[in-house]
């Protein structure tokens, strides 16, 4: 238990290290903190090979609707944001109507997954599940808040 747990903590320093300019590129950092996001949740919902086997194919297929989902909405974002002048009431209107859209796609896109995970989990794991994604975003945000605040500012030559 120990040991999955370093391995956990020394992927998420290293994510956190090479997300510096300079360092690895993107994708391979995405690929890193997959990595450890996945030992971190075997580790807090305490997976055993079988149910490893059969809930990452799920959750997997679930991740990557998610992160494709809130793509369209920071794409929303920026393009009502990006604009210089004032929003017609029909755009916002629009655009409004487009966000709410987007999150009830979202709800529905969860409740399907919540369906599918508890064929392959046992409810007690399902639970814990939402928990430890919400700890592991914390753990990765406390780390790179640690790196900006350790770093000195640039100065330049």
């Amino acid at each position: 238990m120990k040991k999955i747990l370093f391995a956990t903590a020394l992927l998420i320093y290293t994510v956190v290290a090479q997300a510096q300019p300079g360092g690895m590129p993107p994708a391979a950092r995405q690929e890193q903190m997959k990595a450890a996001k996945i030992g971190f949740l075997t580790r807090e919902l305490n997976l055993n090979e079988e149910e490893a086997q059969r809930f990452w194919p799920v959750y997997n297929k679930f991740d990557n609707e998610r992160e494709s989902h809130r793509r369209k909405m920071v794409a929303l974002r920026l393009e009502v944001n990006d604009t210089d002048e004032q929003l017609t009431a029909k755009d916002a209107e629009a655009a409004i109507e487009q966000y709410l859209q987007l999150r009830q796609e979202e709800v529905d896109m969860e409740k399907k997954f919540y369906q599918a995970v508890k064929k392959v989990l046992p409810p007690e794991k399902v639970a814990l599940l939402l928990q430890a994604e919400k700890r592991f975003q914390r753990e990765l945000l406390r780390n790179l808040q640690q790196r900006r605040e350790e770093k000195p500012p640039f100065r330049g030559r």
